[in-house]
Protein backbone atom coordinates (compact mmCIF):
# COMPACT_ATOMS: atom_id res chain seq x y z
CA UNK A 1 0.00 0.00 0.00
CA UNK A 2 2.90 1.95 0.87
CA UNK A 3 4.46 1.48 -2.60
CA UNK A 4 0.97 2.43 -4.50
CA UNK A 5 0.79 5.88 -2.47
CA UNK A 6 4.97 6.42 -3.49
CA UNK A 7 3.73 5.95 -6.90
CA UNK A 8 0.71 8.36 -6.61
CA UNK A 9 2.74 10.82 -5.57
CA UNK A 10 5.81 10.68 -8.38
CA UNK A 11 3.42 10.34 -11.20
CA UNK A 12 2.07 13.36 -9.48
CA UNK A 13 4.71 15.44 -9.19
CA UNK A 14 5.73 14.08 -12.97
CA UNK A 15 2.33 15.51 -14.16
CA UNK A 16 2.15 18.99 -12.32
CA UNK A 17 5.91 19.59 -13.16
CA UNK A 18 5.59 19.02 -16.76
CA UNK A 19 1.70 20.75 -17.03
CA UNK A 20 3.42 23.59 -18.89
CA UNK A 21 1.20 26.38 -17.66
CA UNK A 22 3.85 28.22 -16.15
CA UNK A 23 4.92 31.92 -17.14
CA UNK A 24 8.03 30.32 -17.64
CA UNK A 25 7.09 28.02 -20.55
CA UNK A 26 3.85 29.58 -21.36
CA UNK A 27 4.97 31.35 -25.42
CA UNK A 28 1.46 31.30 -25.87
CA UNK A 29 -2.29 31.28 -24.92
CA UNK A 30 -3.79 28.94 -26.86
CA UNK A 31 -5.71 26.25 -25.67
CA UNK A 32 -2.91 23.68 -26.79
CA UNK A 33 -2.00 21.78 -23.43
CA UNK A 34 0.33 19.19 -25.21
CA UNK A 35 2.02 21.47 -26.84
CA UNK A 36 3.16 23.69 -23.60
CA UNK A 37 4.19 20.03 -21.92
CA UNK A 38 6.40 19.62 -24.79
CA UNK A 39 7.47 23.35 -24.54
CA UNK A 40 8.28 22.64 -21.07
CA UNK A 41 10.07 19.35 -21.19
CA UNK A 42 11.93 20.53 -23.93
CA UNK A 43 13.35 23.90 -22.37
CA UNK A 44 13.63 21.42 -18.45
CA UNK A 45 16.13 18.55 -20.04
CA UNK A 46 18.33 21.52 -21.41
CA UNK A 47 18.06 22.82 -17.78
CA UNK A 48 18.92 19.49 -16.32
CA UNK A 49 21.66 19.14 -18.56
CA UNK A 50 23.12 22.18 -17.72
CA UNK A 51 23.09 21.57 -13.89
CA UNK A 52 24.41 17.92 -14.21
CA UNK A 53 28.00 19.98 -14.78
CA UNK A 54 27.49 21.77 -11.37
CA UNK A 55 28.80 20.32 -7.92
CA UNK A 56 25.52 19.15 -6.65
CA UNK A 57 23.61 20.34 -9.06
CA UNK A 58 21.24 17.83 -8.50
CA UNK A 59 20.05 18.74 -5.17
CA UNK A 60 19.63 22.51 -6.11
CA UNK A 61 17.20 20.71 -8.99
CA UNK A 62 15.38 19.30 -6.20
CA UNK A 63 14.16 22.14 -4.36
CA UNK A 64 13.54 24.33 -8.31
CA UNK A 65 11.53 21.38 -9.13
CA UNK A 66 9.62 21.09 -5.98
CA UNK A 67 8.97 25.10 -6.34
CA UNK A 68 7.53 24.58 -9.84
CA UNK A 69 5.22 21.65 -8.46
CA UNK A 70 3.51 24.00 -6.39
CA UNK A 71 3.23 27.11 -8.63
CA UNK A 72 1.79 24.76 -11.25
CA UNK A 73 -1.11 22.99 -9.14
CA UNK A 74 -3.47 25.03 -10.24
CA UNK A 75 -3.53 24.84 -13.29
CA UNK A 76 -3.05 21.37 -13.72
CA UNK A 77 -5.90 20.87 -11.69
CA UNK A 78 -8.02 23.02 -14.50
CA UNK A 79 -6.39 20.96 -17.15
CA UNK A 80 -7.91 17.70 -15.23
CA UNK A 81 -11.51 18.92 -17.19
CA UNK A 82 -9.99 18.58 -20.38
CA UNK A 83 -11.20 14.62 -21.62
CA UNK A 84 -7.62 13.92 -23.62
CA UNK A 85 -5.57 15.21 -21.24
CA UNK A 86 -7.33 12.79 -18.89
CA UNK A 87 -6.93 10.15 -20.73
CA UNK A 88 -3.27 10.60 -21.09
CA UNK A 89 -2.78 10.83 -17.50
CA UNK A 90 -4.13 7.28 -17.02
CA UNK A 91 -2.28 5.72 -19.78
CA UNK A 92 0.84 7.05 -18.06
CA UNK A 93 -0.27 5.69 -14.70
CA UNK A 94 -1.47 2.20 -16.29
CA UNK A 95 2.54 1.99 -17.88
CA UNK A 96 3.87 3.36 -14.59
CA UNK A 97 2.15 0.50 -12.28
CA UNK A 98 3.35 -1.76 -14.96
CA UNK A 99 7.10 -1.39 -14.51
CA UNK A 100 6.04 -1.15 -10.67
CA UNK A 101 5.31 -4.73 -11.01
CA UNK A 102 8.12 -5.99 -12.89
CA UNK A 103 10.91 -3.53 -12.10
CA UNK A 104 13.56 -5.65 -13.74
CA UNK A 105 16.56 -3.96 -15.56
CA UNK A 106 17.21 -5.11 -19.22
CA UNK A 107 20.84 -5.70 -20.27
CA UNK A 108 21.88 -2.65 -20.85
CA UNK A 109 19.84 -0.77 -18.86
CA UNK A 110 21.57 -2.72 -16.49
CA UNK A 111 25.58 -2.37 -17.38
CA UNK A 112 25.33 0.75 -18.85
CA UNK A 113 22.75 3.21 -17.78
CA UNK A 114 21.78 2.33 -14.41
CA UNK A 115 25.33 2.60 -13.25
CA UNK A 116 25.38 6.49 -14.53
CA UNK A 117 22.05 6.96 -13.11
CA UNK A 118 23.32 5.30 -9.47
CA UNK A 119 26.42 7.87 -9.54
CA UNK A 120 24.20 11.16 -9.80
CA UNK A 121 21.51 9.53 -7.19
CA UNK A 122 24.90 8.73 -4.97
CA UNK A 123 26.20 12.51 -4.81
CA UNK A 124 28.61 11.84 -7.97
CA UNK A 125 28.98 13.62 -10.13
CA UNK A 126 30.06 13.98 -14.11
CA UNK A 127 33.62 13.73 -13.35
CA UNK A 128 33.16 10.58 -11.60
CA UNK A 129 31.45 8.91 -14.56
CA UNK A 130 34.98 7.76 -15.68
CA UNK A 131 35.03 4.74 -12.60
CA UNK A 132 31.98 3.26 -14.32
CA UNK A 133 31.81 1.36 -17.53
CA UNK A 134 30.82 3.04 -21.01
CA UNK A 135 32.05 6.63 -19.43
CA UNK A 136 31.78 7.71 -22.94
CA UNK A 137 28.37 7.50 -23.35
CA UNK A 138 26.56 10.65 -23.08
CA UNK A 139 24.87 11.24 -19.26
CA UNK A 140 21.79 13.11 -19.76
CA UNK A 141 19.33 10.08 -19.86
CA UNK A 142 20.53 8.82 -16.35
CA UNK A 143 20.99 12.15 -14.70
CA UNK A 144 17.04 12.67 -15.65
CA UNK A 145 16.42 9.16 -14.35
CA UNK A 146 18.85 10.27 -11.33
CA UNK A 147 16.65 13.28 -10.46
CA UNK A 148 13.34 11.48 -10.27
CA UNK A 149 14.62 8.72 -8.17
CA UNK A 150 15.46 11.24 -5.91
CA UNK A 151 12.39 13.17 -6.44
CA UNK A 152 10.36 9.95 -5.39
CA UNK A 153 9.07 8.76 -2.03
CA UNK A 154 10.02 6.01 -1.59
CA UNK A 155 14.09 4.29 -2.69
CA UNK A 156 12.97 2.33 -5.90
CA UNK A 157 15.20 3.19 -8.98
CA UNK A 158 12.39 2.29 -11.15
CA UNK A 159 10.64 5.60 -10.09
CA UNK A 160 13.28 7.39 -11.88
CA UNK A 161 11.98 5.73 -14.62
CA UNK A 162 8.42 7.19 -14.65
CA UNK A 163 9.82 10.16 -16.38
CA UNK A 164 10.46 8.12 -19.81
CA UNK A 165 7.04 7.20 -19.99
CA UNK A 166 5.65 10.51 -19.73
CA UNK A 167 7.94 11.77 -22.36
CA UNK A 168 7.50 9.21 -25.01
CA UNK A 169 3.36 9.16 -24.34
CA UNK A 170 3.38 13.19 -24.29
CA UNK A 171 5.22 13.25 -27.97
CA UNK A 172 2.32 10.55 -29.39
CA UNK A 173 -0.54 12.78 -27.74
CA UNK A 174 1.49 16.36 -29.00
CA UNK A 175 0.68 14.49 -32.78
CA UNK A 176 -3.31 15.41 -33.08
CA UNK A 177 -3.09 18.28 -30.70
CA UNK A 178 -2.90 20.19 -33.66
CA UNK A 179 -6.31 18.57 -35.31
CA UNK A 180 -9.72 19.34 -34.36
CA UNK A 181 -10.97 15.96 -35.20
CA UNK A 182 -13.54 14.58 -32.98
CA UNK A 183 -12.41 12.72 -29.26
CA UNK A 184 -13.14 9.58 -30.71
CA UNK A 185 -11.26 9.56 -34.46
CA UNK A 186 -8.23 11.29 -32.55
CA UNK A 187 -8.05 8.61 -29.68
CA UNK A 188 -8.65 5.62 -32.27
CA UNK A 189 -5.66 7.19 -33.89
CA UNK A 190 -3.61 7.61 -31.40
CA UNK A 191 -4.35 4.23 -29.06
CA UNK A 192 -3.11 2.44 -32.77
CA UNK A 193 -0.05 3.88 -33.07
CA UNK A 194 0.79 3.98 -29.51
CA UNK A 195 0.29 -0.06 -29.89
CA UNK A 196 2.66 -0.45 -32.90
CA UNK A 197 5.45 1.73 -31.36
CA UNK A 198 4.86 0.88 -27.40
CA UNK A 199 7.32 -2.17 -26.07
CA UNK A 200 7.37 -2.28 -22.57
CA UNK A 201 11.20 -3.84 -22.24
CA UNK A 202 12.67 -0.94 -23.64
CA UNK A 203 11.68 1.13 -20.52
CA UNK A 204 14.22 -1.71 -18.55
CA UNK A 205 16.73 1.02 -18.62
CA UNK A 206 17.18 2.06 -22.21
CA UNK A 207 17.16 5.20 -23.81
CA UNK A 208 15.80 4.60 -27.26
CA UNK A 209 12.47 6.33 -26.15
CA UNK A 210 14.28 9.39 -25.47
CA UNK A 211 15.37 10.06 -28.65
CA UNK A 212 12.78 8.24 -30.27
CA UNK A 213 9.88 11.12 -28.28
CA UNK A 214 12.44 14.01 -29.69
CA UNK A 215 12.59 13.12 -33.05
CA UNK A 216 8.97 13.01 -32.99
CA UNK A 217 9.03 16.32 -31.30
CA UNK A 218 10.88 17.87 -34.02
CA UNK A 219 8.85 16.21 -36.78
CA UNK A 220 5.83 18.08 -35.85
CA UNK A 221 6.67 21.47 -35.13
CA UNK A 222 8.79 21.36 -38.18
CA UNK A 223 5.55 21.14 -40.30
CA UNK A 224 3.20 22.75 -37.23
CA UNK A 225 4.94 25.98 -35.73
CA UNK A 226 4.46 28.92 -37.27
CA UNK A 227 6.29 30.81 -34.89
CA UNK A 228 9.81 30.98 -37.01
CA UNK A 229 12.12 32.37 -34.11
CA UNK A 230 10.15 29.90 -31.39
CA UNK A 231 11.13 26.86 -33.91
CA UNK A 232 14.74 27.90 -34.05
CA UNK A 233 15.28 27.79 -30.82
CA UNK A 234 13.53 24.52 -30.39
CA UNK A 235 15.55 23.08 -32.45
CA UNK A 236 18.61 23.80 -31.07
CA UNK A 237 17.49 22.11 -28.20
CA UNK A 238 16.38 19.11 -29.05
CA UNK A 239 19.48 18.38 -31.05
CA UNK A 240 21.16 19.41 -27.86
CA UNK A 241 19.29 17.18 -25.85
CA UNK A 242 19.35 13.73 -28.54
CA UNK A 243 23.17 14.22 -28.68
CA UNK A 244 23.49 13.67 -24.58
CA UNK A 245 21.09 10.41 -24.32
CA UNK A 246 23.15 8.29 -26.91
CA UNK A 247 25.89 8.46 -28.98
CA UNK A 248 24.06 7.51 -31.88
CA UNK A 249 21.98 10.80 -30.84
CA UNK A 250 25.40 12.40 -32.94
CA UNK A 251 24.36 10.92 -36.12
CA UNK A 252 20.25 10.96 -36.09
CA UNK A 253 20.22 14.27 -35.12
CA UNK A 254 21.30 15.18 -38.67
CA UNK A 255 17.86 14.46 -40.14
CA UNK A 256 16.91 17.04 -38.11
CA UNK A 257 19.58 19.69 -39.33
CA UNK A 258 19.00 19.39 -42.87
CA UNK A 259 15.29 19.69 -42.40
CA UNK A 260 15.43 22.93 -41.01
CA UNK A 261 18.42 24.29 -42.90
CA UNK A 262 15.73 23.21 -46.74
CA UNK A 263 12.89 24.46 -44.81
CA UNK A 264 14.27 28.26 -45.27
CA UNK A 265 13.44 30.04 -48.51
CA UNK A 266 17.32 30.45 -48.99
CA UNK A 267 19.63 28.22 -48.04
CA UNK A 268 22.08 30.28 -47.83
CA UNK A 269 21.02 32.67 -45.30
CA UNK A 270 22.48 34.68 -42.16
CA UNK A 271 19.79 32.78 -40.10
CA UNK A 272 21.09 29.31 -41.18
CA UNK A 273 24.60 30.52 -40.67
CA UNK A 274 23.68 31.10 -37.55
CA UNK A 275 21.83 28.23 -37.15
CA UNK A 276 25.12 26.17 -38.77
CA UNK A 277 27.20 27.88 -36.36
CA UNK A 278 25.47 27.18 -33.08
CA UNK A 279 24.49 23.30 -34.01
CA UNK A 280 28.57 22.49 -34.95
CA UNK A 281 29.31 24.20 -31.03
CA UNK A 282 26.69 21.68 -29.67
CA UNK A 283 28.44 18.77 -31.52
CA UNK A 284 31.71 20.00 -30.90
CA UNK A 285 31.42 20.59 -26.45
CA UNK A 286 29.64 16.88 -26.95
CA UNK A 287 32.50 15.30 -28.29
CA UNK A 288 35.15 17.48 -26.54
CA UNK A 289 32.99 16.42 -23.32
CA UNK A 290 33.73 12.59 -23.73
CA UNK A 291 37.34 13.41 -24.86
CA UNK A 292 38.12 15.42 -21.68
CA UNK A 293 36.10 12.50 -19.63
CA UNK A 294 37.32 9.50 -21.68
CA UNK A 295 40.42 10.77 -22.85
CA UNK A 296 39.64 9.25 -26.63
CA UNK A 297 35.94 8.82 -28.25
CA UNK A 298 34.41 5.58 -29.46
CA UNK A 299 31.08 5.64 -30.74
CA UNK A 300 30.13 2.54 -29.40
CA UNK A 301 33.01 1.28 -26.77
CA UNK A 302 35.98 -0.91 -27.58
CA UNK A 303 34.49 -2.09 -30.68
CA UNK A 304 33.55 0.73 -32.37
CA UNK A 305 36.54 2.71 -32.66
CA UNK A 306 38.01 5.00 -35.31
CA UNK A 307 40.59 2.48 -35.86
CA UNK A 308 38.10 -0.60 -36.65
CA UNK A 309 35.84 1.44 -38.97
CA UNK A 310 38.56 2.60 -41.21
CA UNK A 311 39.46 -1.28 -41.65
CA UNK A 312 36.18 -2.80 -42.06
CA UNK A 313 34.87 0.47 -44.15
CA UNK A 314 36.90 -1.13 -47.51
CA UNK A 315 36.62 -5.15 -46.44
CA UNK A 316 34.54 -5.60 -49.42
CA UNK A 317 35.88 -9.31 -49.28
CA UNK A 318 32.58 -10.00 -47.23
CA UNK A 319 30.27 -7.24 -48.14
CA UNK A 320 27.37 -9.78 -50.01
CA UNK A 321 27.15 -12.53 -47.13
CA UNK A 322 27.01 -9.14 -44.82
CA UNK A 323 24.35 -7.68 -47.38
CA UNK A 324 22.29 -11.09 -46.71
CA UNK A 325 22.44 -11.24 -42.82
CA UNK A 326 22.20 -6.93 -42.78
CA UNK A 327 18.69 -7.18 -44.60
CA UNK A 328 17.12 -10.76 -42.96
CA UNK A 329 17.69 -8.30 -39.72
CA UNK A 330 16.27 -5.60 -40.90
CA UNK A 331 12.95 -7.43 -42.00
CA UNK A 332 12.83 -9.18 -38.96
CA UNK A 333 13.35 -5.36 -37.38
CA UNK A 334 10.35 -4.34 -39.30
CA UNK A 335 8.16 -7.42 -38.19
CA UNK A 336 9.02 -6.27 -34.61
CA UNK A 337 7.75 -3.02 -34.43
CA UNK A 338 5.22 -2.46 -37.06
CA UNK A 339 5.07 1.09 -37.62
CA UNK A 340 7.94 -0.01 -40.48
CA UNK A 341 5.11 -1.81 -41.88
CA UNK A 342 2.55 0.78 -41.92
CA UNK A 343 5.50 3.21 -43.20
CA UNK A 344 6.79 1.07 -46.02
CA UNK A 345 3.12 1.01 -47.23
CA UNK A 346 2.24 4.62 -47.02
CA UNK A 347 5.72 5.43 -48.85
CA UNK A 348 4.43 3.14 -51.90
CA UNK A 349 0.66 3.93 -51.15
CA UNK A 350 0.42 7.27 -49.97
CA UNK A 351 -2.78 9.02 -49.16
CA UNK A 352 -3.32 10.90 -52.33
CA UNK A 353 -3.16 14.54 -50.94
CA UNK A 354 0.04 13.43 -48.78
CA UNK A 355 1.94 12.29 -52.14
CA UNK A 356 1.18 16.03 -53.40
CA UNK A 357 3.29 17.62 -49.62
CA UNK A 358 6.45 18.47 -49.20
CA UNK A 359 5.83 15.62 -45.72
CA UNK A 360 5.97 12.77 -48.84
CA UNK A 361 9.25 13.54 -49.99
CA UNK A 362 10.80 14.66 -46.50
CA UNK A 363 9.52 10.66 -45.41
CA UNK A 364 11.26 9.12 -48.68
CA UNK A 365 14.74 11.02 -47.86
CA UNK A 366 14.79 10.36 -44.13
CA UNK A 367 13.83 6.95 -44.95
CA UNK A 368 16.50 6.75 -47.31
CA UNK A 369 19.22 8.12 -44.87
CA UNK A 370 17.61 5.59 -42.00
CA UNK A 371 18.19 2.55 -43.98
CA UNK A 372 21.94 3.70 -45.36
CA UNK A 373 23.21 4.70 -41.83
CA UNK A 374 21.85 1.64 -39.95
CA UNK A 375 23.38 -0.43 -42.92
CA UNK A 376 26.65 1.47 -42.41
CA UNK A 377 27.09 1.27 -38.92
CA UNK A 378 26.81 -2.93 -39.16
CA UNK A 379 28.82 -2.79 -42.52
CA UNK A 380 31.60 -1.77 -40.52
CA UNK A 381 31.28 -4.08 -37.83
CA UNK A 382 33.77 -7.22 -37.57
CA UNK A 383 32.10 -10.13 -39.86
CA UNK A 384 32.42 -12.42 -36.82
CA UNK A 385 30.18 -10.34 -34.33
CA UNK A 386 27.66 -9.05 -37.00
CA UNK A 387 24.79 -11.39 -36.45
CA UNK A 388 25.48 -11.18 -32.56
CA UNK A 389 25.04 -7.10 -33.05
CA UNK A 390 22.75 -7.13 -35.24
CA UNK A 391 20.19 -9.16 -33.35
CA UNK A 392 21.04 -7.08 -29.49
CA UNK A 393 20.64 -3.85 -31.40
CA UNK A 394 19.40 -3.19 -34.73
CA UNK A 395 15.56 -3.44 -33.10
CA UNK A 396 16.34 -0.62 -30.92
CA UNK A 397 18.47 1.65 -33.73
CA UNK A 398 15.07 1.28 -36.06
CA UNK A 399 12.99 2.44 -33.05
CA UNK A 400 14.83 5.23 -32.76
CA UNK A 401 14.70 6.39 -36.16
CA UNK A 402 10.88 5.49 -36.40
CA UNK A 403 10.44 8.33 -34.59
CA UNK A 404 11.08 10.30 -37.90
CA UNK A 405 8.10 8.87 -39.07
CA UNK A 406 5.19 8.75 -36.42
CA UNK A 407 3.48 12.12 -37.63
CA UNK A 408 4.15 10.88 -41.48
CA UNK A 409 2.02 7.77 -40.85
CA UNK A 410 -0.58 9.61 -38.47
CA UNK A 411 -1.21 11.83 -41.45
CA UNK A 412 -1.93 9.05 -43.60
CA UNK A 413 -4.40 7.29 -41.74
CA UNK A 414 -6.40 10.46 -40.37
CA UNK A 415 -6.59 11.10 -44.21
CA UNK A 416 -7.48 7.87 -45.22
CA UNK A 417 -10.34 7.95 -42.09
CA UNK A 418 -11.29 11.58 -43.77
CA UNK A 419 -11.86 9.89 -46.86
CA UNK A 420 -13.63 7.04 -45.67
CA UNK A 421 -15.76 9.48 -43.82
CA UNK A 422 -17.07 11.83 -46.73
CA UNK A 423 -17.42 8.65 -49.08
CA UNK A 424 -20.16 7.42 -46.60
Amino acid sequence: MTEIFSIILSSLTIFTLFNGNSKLFNFETNKNIFKKIIISLIISFNIFLFFSFLPNGIDILIYLIFLFVIINLVSFAKNLLNFTFLFFLILNFVIFLQISYNPGLGWDGQAIWYPKAYNFFSGGNVSSLSEFPRSNYPHLGGYIWAIFWKLSFSNYEYFGRFIYVFTFLSSLFFISSYKQNSLIKNFLIIYSIFLICFDLDIFEGYQEYLIFSFLNIYIILHYKEKNQKLLFFLTLLIINITVWIKNEGLIYSFPIFALYILKQKRILSKENLFFFILYSLIIFFRLYFSIIIVGNFNFHGNDFTFNSISNEIFNFSTFQSDFIIIIKHFIISYFKYPIWILLLFFLIFPESRIRSKKIYNDAIAIFIFSFLINFFIFHIQKTEILEWHLTTALDRLNLILSGYFVYFVYCNINNYLDRISIDE
